[in-house]
């Protein structure tokens, strides 16, 4: 990515997480980043298409994530990677906020980003499925739906660390889930 456009990433990210998508103009972005909205709209035509790599780089990192875990063949290995899915995927105040923020910005209006999260929720759903039964048993509707439930519970431990991070023992929680899931 060009230097540029990583620093009015990092500015955005930081500037939604103080004020939030609605309240954080291009102006303010361009400030914080220490550039003209001009450069700015060089990089970015609209805060939009900001949001859309926004998206697409928070996304990334939880891609490699699985995309580890779901190297693993043996079932001792998978449990311990979907240990440290679950982990990561709730250890970090930051990501989880932005994630609420890009959902409630899909939510409220943005066709666009709402088609990028129904397109990157199916992909996750498969890859669960493919990593719990393996691809041939993944398409199977009874497969599915237990990788929804993964996912369901993921974002669900996520929302209540936000709300009070002492609520949530994500160690207990993964344990619950591995051996409902493998015994």
């Amino acid at each position: 990515m060009k230097k540029g456009k990583q620093k009015i990433i990092d500015a955005a990210f930081n500037l939604i997480l103080q004020k939030g998508i609605k309240e954080t103009s291009v102006r303010d972005i361009a400030k914080a980043a220490g550039i003209s909205v001009g450069t700015f709209t060089y990089h970015y035509p609209s805060k939009e298409e900001l949001l859309f790599d926004i998206f697409e780089m928070t996304t990334e990192k939880q891609d490699l994530l699985l995309q580890e875990a779901f190297k693993c063949n043996t079932l001792e290995e998978k449990k311990v990677a979907l240990e440290n899915v679950f982990q990561q995927m709730t250890s970090s105040e930051y990501f989880m906020k932005l994630d609420y923020y890009l959902m409630g910005e899909a939510f409220s209006g943005n066709i666009t980003m709402l088609k990028k999260m129904k397109e990157k929720y199916h992909l996750w759903r498969i890859q669960f499925a493919e990593y719990l039964y393996g691809e041939i048993k993944a398409q199977d509707k009874e497969h599915l739906l237990s990788a929804s439930l993964l996912l369901a519970i993921i974002d669900g431990i996520a929302l209540q660390l936000l709300l009070d991070e002492t609520s949530v023992d994500v160690s207990l929680v993964v344990h619950k889930v591995i051996v409902m899931l493998y015994d």
